[in-house]
């Protein structure tokens, strides 16, 4: 079993940066020292509002019929981390997600989508999402 892979953004030092974490079998999200976007991070103003949260397994208290976390989105109901991404890409967004705290091991997220800068150009953010999509590895997933 491949391991679920996080897009979590960080700002603190004035740039935005997007790390990947991953799900551990003991039902924690822990960091990678990946960045997929890190040449394309001019492109992002920042991210929006929260609109949702992502859980872990160890955290989501229901049966589910995915092995992935779990999101809860404040426009719809439930729904596996993977088919949540998958649709918001077809509609062009980018979800990270962010935590309070930089911990080593974390267990919820808030989720949130990008903000683009005016100025970036719509190949630009398709090369973006492209990078994005495999650097998360959506499309082989459940």
């Amino acid at each position: 079993m491949q391991k679920t892979r996080i897009p979590v953004y960080n700002d603190s030092t004035g740039v935005p940066n997007i790390y990947i974490w991953e799900e551990t079998p003991d039902g924690y999200f822990r960091r990678t020292g990946e960045q997929p976007l890190g040449a394309l991070r001019g492109g992002i103003e920042d991210i929006g509002p929260q609109v949702g949260e992502l859980l872990s397994h160890r955290s989501d208290r229901e049966r589910r019929r995915w092995d992935t976390p779990t999101v809860r989105y404040h426009l719809g109901h439930p729904q596996s981390w993977y088919q949540f991404i998958r649709d918001r890409l077809k509609e062009r967004r980018i979800v990270v997600v962010t935590t309070p705290v930089m911990l080593a091991r974390v267990l919820k997220f808030d989720v949130h989508e990008i903000n683009f800068k005016r100025s970036a150009s719509l190949s630009t953010i398709r090369i973006m999402i492209n990078r994005y999509a495999e650097a998360l590895d959506i499309w082989l997933k459940e």
